[in-house]
């Protein structure tokens, strides 16, 4: 089984052509990524942050040290390779059942089923 992307928007539920930053160089935006299986219905939310390299050495310089998951470094705000790019990163993934892709998939963003227990 492999996963399809549904769409992409920020967490605003804005697309993200539409987004239009100050500084393309300084990203730092919440985006989530709507998918399910291939050929199947429904979806399921992950969550990606996207950030740049501007972003986050004003983001070291004031706190120091980062740690950071979920996350996708791009150079500038570019929303059509951006979103070529999670297209790519998501229909790459494969497994056995939906549970099992979206697992995989929890490693790229933060699944909405991440953690939970039945």
């Amino acid at each position: 089984m492999k996963a399809q992307v549904r769409f992409i928007s920020t967490n605003d539920g804005e697309d993200l052509e539409d987004v239009v930053l100050e500084d393309p160089d300084d990203v730092d935006i919440w985006i989530t990524v709507m998918a399910g299986p291939v050929g199947g219905p429904g979806k399921e939310s992950f969550q990606l942050r996207v950030r740049s390299p501007l972003s986050m050495t004003r983001e070291l310089n004031q706190r120091g040290p980062l740690h950071e998951r979920h996350m996708v470094v791009v150079s500038k705000w570019n929303p059509h390779q951006i979103r070529s790019f999670i297209n790519r990163l998501f229909t790459e993934v494969e497994g056995r059942d939906w549970n099992e892709v979206g697992e995989r998939l929890s490693r790229l963003g933060y699944w909405e089923f991440e953690d939970y227990k039945p």
